[in-house]
């Protein structure tokens, strides 16, 4: 038997295989639930040919169009199979064995798992009770020989934005100390801030998006990266040919000319999280800010998060739930969209709590008889 590289034996990482999902409304995997309207997806269609399933992906259209719709050249831009190869990439680039990568947390699961990949310490600051990062503390952690600092803006799973003021005063604190800032901004159309301004004047900041969220093609594994040349020519240098699929790269440039469609869906989730944490703080839920395509909450004391899961999930509901950080233990994550379905979702959570409280009362009652 060959063995692999000892350090990796530490690495722990769940299947990705996705069973039955399609039996379920799936509100756990921050996706876009709703399809897109039937004439925006047959026109999407008619731009996709026979060749793009036998010949390698030309991404060239695709990069035309993102220097148009960000107003940067192609020398500060990189494609990538969503944002999570960017990411990759950047540790690869620049993350040696024994380098220093600082991040919040809980954050982004896949930034511990890459640090443990390239051998790298992963220092973190953890978010305070009330789901805020104190910026002062966490530049303080920094120091002065951070070699990545990833922030996730809005971060995920605590749905917490960090302001560009902020940004700037972190990308201030790193400047010139060798460090790569990443900010990674897949989530940021639905209500945070974008670093983006803040790259003519810092030629250390790196910032990653995805085509997953607001553009809603998880399945086609699109994203990009916007920095300074140097920076970009060191993602290429670690990329694998064809990371981009034909298909996925021709949906995306669609989504860019026509981007109304990611307005419009970003729009109804703002609509769809106001359904659900006016009707969940009237249940009892903690309903902290959030600004990503979901919405964090803080289960009543009375019910348990795993079970809330269990019950929504014999009502067809999938959400997110198990998170193991001390500040979250008590949540569950529910994926947004528009009110249509959140509409829905909430008549069956409504349903749901006031069962499950029903039945604890029930139990409390017969104990004491």
């Amino acid at each position: 038997m060959v063995e692999s590289n000892i350090h990796l034996n530490k690495v722990c990482r769940d299947s990705d295989i996705l069973e039955d999902r399609d039996k379920y409304i799936c509100l756990d995997m921050n996706e876009r639930v709703s399809a897109f309207c039937e004439p925006n997806f047959q026109d999407m269609l008619k731009f996709i040919t026979p060749t793009m399933f036998s010949s390698y992906p030309n991404v060239g259209p695709l990069y035309k169009k993102l220097e148009k719709y960000t107003g940067l050249g192609t020398e500060c831009l990189c494609l990538g199979a969503g944002s999570d190869s960017l990411i990759r990439r950047a540790f690869q680039a620049y993350l040696s064995p024994n380098d220093r990568l600082v991040t919040p947390e809980p954050t982004y699961g896949m930034y511990n798992v890459w640090a443990r990949i390239f051998e790298a310490a992963h220092d973190i600051l953890e978010y305070s009770a009330d789901l805020t990062l104190d910026i002062d503390q966490f530049i303080s952690l920094i120091g002065d020989d951070a070699r990545i600092v990833a922030i996730a803006n809005p971060d995920q799973p605590t749905g917490y934005s960090v302001s560009c003021e902020d940004i700037k005063r972190i990308a201030k604190k790193t400047v010139g100390s060798n460090s790569l800032l990443l900010v990674d901004e897949a989530y940021f159309p639905f209500g945070s801030e974008s670093a983006k301004e803040l790259l003519a004047d810092y030629s250390h900041l790196l910032i990653i998006r995805s085509f997953s969220k607001s553009g809603g093609l998880a399945g086609l594994r699109v994203g990009y990266a916007m920095a300074s040349p140097q920076i970009i020519k060191a993602l290429h240098a670690v990329r694998s040919p064809g990371e981009v699929n034909a298909v996925g790269a021709c949906v995306a440039g669609y989504l860019l000319d026509n981007p109304e469609i990611m307005k419009q869906f970003s729009s109804a989730v703002r609509d769809g999280r106001s359904v659900l944490t006016k009707a969940a703080a009237k249940l009892g839920f903690g309903v902290p800010k959030c600004e990503g395509n979901f919405q964090l909450l803080r289960v009543p004391l009375e019910i348990s998060p795993d079970e809330l899961a269990r019950a929504l999930k014999q009502q067809n509901y999938l959400i997110k739930y198990g998170f193991k950080h001390s500040t979250l233990k008590q949540c569950v994550r529910v994926t947004l969209d528009g009110p249509e379905i959140m509409d829905k979702f909430v008549k069956t959570l409504s349903s749901t709590v006031n069962k499950l409280l029903s039945s604890r009362k029930a139990t409390l009652s017969n104990k004491h008889i």
